[in-house]
């Protein structure tokens, strides 16, 4: 039998960024207007109440108006008060976005806040023996700084009118899916395409972009042998403590298949 703390973390784990999920249905389908997405928003009062709250709150009017505002605190009730319970939906569902995406993923990645300056260095200190009475050498470090700007992406996703207002767990799960999957793809590709350029206050360009890339020597066994002793070469060369090896799933796939000239995998 479950214990009771199992069972509500397992019902935490199912409904987190369901929240997020129903606020943005209800509001899609009662087409931007305050009361009707709280009248259809009534429904998820007990298993998602801010949800329900935020609606409540009038916290869309919030996002649509902006207004010049007076400064708010958490407990204000006439300003920042209601932001809250919307700040939570959206927390919830970016962590369960984050977790689903290549970055996410990256459980070796320096985390940096972002408008924070942070030092990167091209050059390693030096490091000797001393003898003794001998002066101990001084190398110079090669050390610049960068600060991480602060982007934004949305989108539109296009759904019928009976999906919003169908409120059954397939419909709800196939609501949520689809606000997943679309950001973590369009994440996932700003990511990784050596394409992605960045633009001056309004994204960043992908950790590939202008990065040296290494042609493949072919399909074979032995030419991808010599590609990944290239790869691992340039890797070994800038001296990368934790390095993760990105592959498409196809590609995964396509080397599981593969076979040796004695019929074996040559990579399992």
């Amino acid at each position: 039998m479950e214990r009771l703390s199992e069972l509500t973390a397992e019902i935490g784990k199912q409904t987190r960024g369901l929240g997020f999920s129903r606020y943005v249905k209800a509001l899609a389908a009662a087409h931007g207007k305050s009361y009707e997405a709280r009248t259809r928003a009534a429904q998820w009062k007990h298993s998602t109440p801010r949800a329900y709250q935020a609606l409540e709150d009038g916290i869309d009017d919030t996002i649509v108006t902006m207004a010049l505002r007076d400064p708010g605190t958490t407990v204000d009730a006439d300003w920042a008060a209601p932001l809250v319970n919307y700040k939570i939906l959206v927390s919830e569902f970016v962590d369960m976005l984050r977790a689903r995406t290549i970055l996410g993923r990256l459980a070796e990645a320096r985390k940096v806040p972002l408008g924070v300056k942070y030092l990167t260095q091209s050059g390693a200190a030096t490091v000797a023996w001393v003898g003794e009475n001998i002066p101990v050498p001084v190398g110079e470090l090669s050390l610049s700084t960068e600060t991480p700007g602060f982007a934004k992406a949305s989108g539109i996703l296009v759904v019928t009118q009976e999906l919003l207002d169908s409120s059954t767990p397939d419909a709800e799960g196939l609501f949520s899916t689809e606000l997943r999957a679309a950001m973590v793809q369009f994440f996932d590709e700003q990511f990784i395409n050596p394409a992605v350029a960045a633009v001056a206050n309004v994204s960043p360009a992908s950790i590939t972009n202008g990065a040296s890339s290494i042609a493949s020597s072919g399909t074979t066994v032995a030419a991808i042998i010599a590609d990944f002793g290239a790869l691992f070469a340039a890797l070994s060369d800038i001296n990368l403590i934790a390095p993760t090896l990105i592959m498409a799933p196809k590609t995964a796939i396509a080397l599981a298949l593969k076979r040796d000239s004695a019929g074996g995998p040559p990579f399992p």
